[in-house]
């Protein structure tokens, strides 16, 4: 009988390593979904009003939900990286 090969092993195999590299790479970067809502807040000028209207959702299934969760993580994103480059300026 022929040893297994480290080919079957997903620790060994190329595509474990290019999932973690994509997976990095993803977490990087920031997607903001369609919601029509926004949209229509817009360009009626009335973002603002939109989101304190909806800071309170609490259903997950909800476009707007993933929508403000979404724009929440872009903020946080942006806040750590100025943070980031600030520090190296020091």
């Amino acid at each position: 009988m022929s040893e297994p090969t480290k080919m079957n092993d997903p620790k060994e195999s190329g595509e474990s390593k290019q999932q973690l590299a994509y997976e990095q790479i993803k977490k990087d970067i920031n997607l903001m979904p369609y919601n029509r809502l926004f949209f229509e807040a817009a360009e009626e000028a009335n973002v603002t009003e939109l989101f304190l209207k909806q800071r309170n959702i609490k259903d997950t299934t909800d476009d707007t939900y993933m929508f403000i969760n979404e724009v929440v993580r872009l903020i946080d994103t942006i806040v750590q990286r100025v943070q980031e480059l600030q520090k190296k300026m020091r």
